[in-house]
């Protein structure tokens, strides 16, 4: 058992994104509290046990992580003691399932549990378990390939209640169809996913103008469109996770104010800073692009006490001279790029 209390204690460190002031977790509502020895009861797994110390702690009321509490979905069943030892890279595995989420939309993510578990001589694959946003029910299908480097993929994303697919890797089936987790719609065959869109357009814009930073698609256009979660956590998961940008990271102190500093090879950065906002979360309050080569920025800011969208603004400027304010990404996709 005491693998497995030191895998719920990583991914309750790593796998929840949220809902929080920097530098502070919080816990989902049903996430259950730090287990004990008895409390961790999974399928197949024994649980310690011994003669009572006393009467009186016998008699004790029932803990929150009884296994009333651990409900599973049918036809889910979660790794033994001997399974989850031979799981390779269980915070790459975290990381790459509390990204995905972020991905789609999801704003929160509870505890994650491992199933399923499927092993052959070339690959292991699991399910996991989880509650998004302390409501929606959710199985993330992954694998590892285990004769080469540990590289966790996602297979799939699916709702328990609903059935709805929210992601599948394409080269499993191009046909099924997917759904918008926010949204819930699904997302029409005759209408080119976000993604495409994303690509065409960039494809558009590039042979009009000169060549559009990654720095400026990857992490500037995704905030300003409001595309990735707000929350401090969440910023900072997505930031823990990038490899081809020097990141650096202030939590909140006396002397400074809470940040988050993207830059790449070329000296252009983004600068990201938040505040805390009227239920005392720290929440993205600027957004700023800055060009090297040319000394210009692009901003998004908001400053309102609730962070709704009607207050974005967006603004243009050369830095030393006066900021001027746009009607959004496009203007300040050509006053960065265009020739």
């Amino acid at each position: 058992m005491e693998v497995m209390k030191r895998i719920v204690a990583v991914l309750m460190a790593t796998g929840i994104l949220f809902l929080q002031g920097c530098g502070e977790t919080a816990k989902p509502k049903d996430t259950v509290k730090e287990p004990q020895t008895e409390q961790v009861k999974l399928d197949g797994a024994e649980t310690e046990t011994g003669e009572p110390e006393s009467e009186t702690e016998t008699e004790e009321p029932e803990s929150e992580t009884s296994q009333e509490d651990i409900s599973y979905p049918d036809g889910f069943v979660a790794v033994t003691d001997e399974q989850a030892v031979n799981i390779p890279d269980v915070n790459q595995l975290g990381n790459t399932v509390v990204d995905a989420l972020s991905k789609i939309g999801v704003m929160y993510v509870g505890e994650l549990t491992y199933g399923n578990y499927a092993e052959d001589s070339e690959k292991l694959a699991l399910d996991i378990y989880t509650v998004a946003d302390n409501m929606k029910k959710m199985i993330i299908s992954v694998e590892c390939p285990l004769s080469a480097e540990v590289k966790w993929k996602i297979n799939s994303i699916k709702g328990i209640a609903t059935g709805n697919v929210y992601y599948i890797d394409e080269s499993l089936d191009e046909n099924v169809r997917l759904y918008d987790y926010r949204t819930g719609k699904a997302l029409s065959e005759s209408e080119p996913s976000e993604n495409t869109e994303e690509k065409e357009d960039v494809q558009n814009v590039e042979t009009e103008t000169q060549e559009v930073s990654a720095l400026f698609q990857e992490v500037y256009l995704p905030y300003a469109k409001r595309e990735k979660p707000f929350i401090f956590e969440a910023v900072k998961t997505f930031a823990q996770n990038v490899d081809k940008y020097t990141v650096k990271i202030m939590e909140p102190s006396a002397d400074a104010e809470c940040s988050i500093k993207f830059t790449d090879k070329n000296n252009d950065y983004v600068y990201i800073a938040f505040a805390p906002d009227e239920n005392a979360l720290f929440t993205v309050m600027l957004v700023n692009y800055h060009q090297d080569s040319t000394n210009r920025e692009v901003s998004l800011s908001n400053y309102s006490s609730d962070g709704s969208p009607e207050y974005d603004e967006f603004t243009t400027q050369i830095v030393g001279e006066g900021e001027a304010e746009v009607s959004g990404i496009d203007e300040q996709q050509d006053f960065l790029f265009k020739k």
